[in-house]
């Protein structure tokens, strides 16, 4: 019952980095996709990804550090690609700019 209620809170932790960094855009990174139309530009914003793969692999080390990789490890692994799918599938991240 305590994993999953950490996994819980570490997929809502991993989804809120994903949702929100991008949109704060602190480094202002951003990678060209496409031009969806003549007049416009569409990109992603990497920054809330790096973030959340520097936590994810900052949480291993700590499971790591306290030998609880084996049961710990895997319900953050879990967490952390359940939020990447449907941080993808919301499309967090990508943003369109247009030119005028």
């Amino acid at each position: 019952m305590k994993k999953i209620i950490f996994g819980s809170f570490q997929f809502l932790l991993f989804i809120l980095i994903l949702l929100l960094v991008p949109v704060w855009n602190p480094l202002g990174l951003r990678w060209f996709i496409t031009h969806p139309a003549p007049t416009t530009t569409r990109f992603f914003a990497p920054e809330g990804l790096l973030l959340a793969i520097a936590l994810f692999i900052a949480i291993l080390l700590i499971d790591l550090l306290r030998k609880r990789v084996r049961s710990s490890g895997v319900v953050t692994t879990v967490a952390f690609v359940v939020a990447l799918l449907v941080s993808f599938v919301a499309s967090f991240g990508f943003y369109t700019h247009e030119i005028f």
